[in-house]
């Protein structure tokens, strides 16, 4: 491994970051995409918790320097959770993504805000190639997806900034629905490998900071909430996250109740808390 001076770094940032990876697994390899994209069959999981962590996605949006004439573009976008409002900031926003189930929840979410100033495109990252099949635009970002190892190919679609969004040494989807749905659905024991700090946010730091560009910082404490006129309410709509039917109900709502709030006007608040690090730089400086 190399900086873009072709001298090697004094630690190798990239090889740390391997044995503490987030999605637990390196990034397929280019390669046809499956007509049974798993990406599909999640949709509307993703759609949902884009919905529940709508407040929290403007305090991310809030770090990432977009003027109003910029155009944006979000790598694997998904329904749309940063596009979207994205789009409110920005002149243009482009949302590319591999699965078309995702980029239909990102229409209908534009769509549902009034939003006209949003395009998408079925794009495989894997397959982008910047400058070529894919236009450089103002400000690029990745959020919690493949694209966030590459530093040097998502800088190469900024004109002005580049920047990702990583969880913070917090829960990331898969935990929050273990925790939800353990021993209440079918095959629900997902168990992650115990977090190791020496290797975590901080390697992306470094990983910008050694292809010579000054990273910028803010880790933010989020989560996902919504209020609910009772805890029935709260009951049905997680349900939605879940790929497979709750058998036993007695234990998913005491997962779920870990988490509720009595609210003093009889509403209840449902609020899983977690914690993101937003990391962007400016690609016009190198030094």
């Amino acid at each position: 491994m190399e900086n873009y001076k072709g001298l090697p770094p004094l630690i190798n940032w990239e090889a740390l970051r391997k044995l503490n990876m987030p999605m637990g697994q390196e990034p397929p390899a280019p390669g046809p995409r499956e007509a049974d994209n798993m990406w599909d069959k999640t949709s509307r999981m993703y759609s949902r918790m884009t919905e529940l962590e709508g407040k929290f996605t403007l305090d991310q949006l809030d770090c990432i320097p977009i003027a109003p004439d910029d155009t944006v573009l979000d790598v694997c976008c998904g329904p749309g959770r940063t596009a979207v409002p994205a789009a409110k900031r920005a002149r243009l926003v482009t949302g590319i993504d591999s699965s078309k189930k995702m980029l239909e929840y990102c229409v209908r979410h534009a769509e549902e805000q009034g939003i006209h100033n949003l395009e998408t495109r079925l794009m495989d990252w894997n397959e982008v190639i910047p400058g070529e099949n894919l236009e450089q635009h103002d400000v690029a970002i990745a959020c919690r997806c493949t694209a966030i190892t590459e530093i040097e190919k998502l800088s190469a679609c900024a004109r002005k900034y580049a920047a990702i969004v990583i969880w913070a040494n917090a829960p990331s989807i898969p935990e929050i629905l273990n925790h939800l749905f353990e021993g209440a659905v079918e095959g629900r024991n997902f168990r992650p490998r115990p977090a190791d700090r020496r290797v975590g946010y901080n390697v992306f730091y470094n990983l910008v900071y050694d292809q010579g560009y000054d990273p910028n910082c803010r880790v933010l404490d989020d989560g996902y909430c919504a209020v609910y006129d009772s805890r029935e309410d709260v009951y049905e709509d997680l349900k939605i996250l879940s790929d497979q039917p709750v058998t036993d109900e007695k234990r998913y709502h005491a997962n779920v109740d870990r988490y509720l709030t009595e609210n003093q006007d009889g509403t209840v608040t449902f609020l899983h808390k977690t914690r993101s690090l937003v990391l962007w730089w400016d690609t016009r400086v190198r030094n």
